[in-house]
């Protein structure tokens, strides 16, 4: 396997790295992978290492305000949901379809990362057919049973008055995400609040890209994931109702050392690699299909 960094400007003038892991063999599927809040590109190495062992290239975006990237969170720096989704994830796009222009490209992420790149294929239906979510799902607070959802319900309140006095989201200090942008937390809070992708600027548009999307999408769900559960998963299920949704469960019985959670599958990637691997071999033949 080759291991190649590169670096994304997105269009104002941010930069962070771009790992492309590469098979041995020349690659004719790849996948574009985001990684969830507050998490680097090195937790997600492991699983981009198995899956181009598989034969899959993947191709890793570390997020604005995280390691390599050239920002940090603060009162003088600062975005959102519009940054991600009109800057950074494009123009990852354009550099890793600019490496493998012949390989047949899908995009897929984790947690918050599979939310964005779900929305990302759906703003540019022309160019995703396909898109990849592992411990995934709308983090509306209703889905959450019980205390948790009541608690996360107590935290969305308190995320707009604890960015405007730290200036920045102080998440390693309340163990939630890490230090994060103000308007990038406050978008997320409302998504949790309404559920739905109303943020600004892009109200209802989101929504209704969704809706329209008939992409196909698989969904990994984590059975021991306190913070994605099934209900969440059938949330975002829900709003795009006429895409092709292939569901898998893992429970723990399907890991060595480590239990079917929202991260733990990081540290033990294997039946999560085997899954995705299955899929995308599915949708190629789907796709060959199709080209006949």
């Amino acid at each position: 396997m080759q291991r190649k960094t590169l670096r994304v400007t997105s269009n104002d003038g941010a930069s962070a790295a771009l790992e492309l892991f590469l098979p041995p063999m020349a690659p004719d599927r790849a996948l574009l992978w985001l990684p969830a809040l507050g998490v680097g590109i090195g937790p997600n190495v492991r699983f981009a290492q198995s899956l181009a062992a598989a034969g899959v290239t993947v191709a890793v975006l570390e997020w604005r305000g995280l390691g390599s990237s050239d920002r940090r969170a603060s009162r003088r720096s600062d975005w959102g949901y519009r940054e991600l989704l009109d800057d950074d994830i494009p123009a990852a796009a354009r550099l890793a379809g600019a490496q493998l222009p012949d390989a047949a490209w899908c995009i897929g992420g984790h947690s918050l990362g599979g939310q964005l790149a779900l929305l990302h294929a759906a703003r540019n239906a022309r160019d995703w057919s396909d898109c990849v979510l592992v411990g995934s799902g709308h983090p509306h607070w209703r889905t959450f049973r019980g205390w948790r959802g009541h608690a996360l319900r107590l935290l969305l309140h308190a995320i707009a008055p604890t960015t405007a006095l730290w200036g920045h989201f102080p998440g390693h200090h309340l163990r939630f995400a890490g230090r994060e942008a103000r308007r990038l937390m406050r978008d997320w809070a409302r998504t949790a609040r309404t559920g739905s992708y109303r943020v600004a600027p892009f109200d209802a548009t989101l929504d209704a890209d969704l809706r329209a999307w008939t992409g196909a999408v698989l969904g990994v769900r984590l059975a021991d994931d306190r913070l994605a559960p099934a209900a969440s998963l059938d949330h975002l299920r829900a709003l795009a109702p006429h895409s092709d949704w292939t569901v898998r469960t893992l429970t723990s019985a399907q890991f060595a050392h480590r239990r079917a959670d929202h991260f733990g599958w990081l540290r033990e990637p294997g039946a999560v690699v085997d899954t995705v691997r299955a899929w995308l071999d599915t949708r190629a033949a789907v796709h060959r299909t199709q080209k006949r």
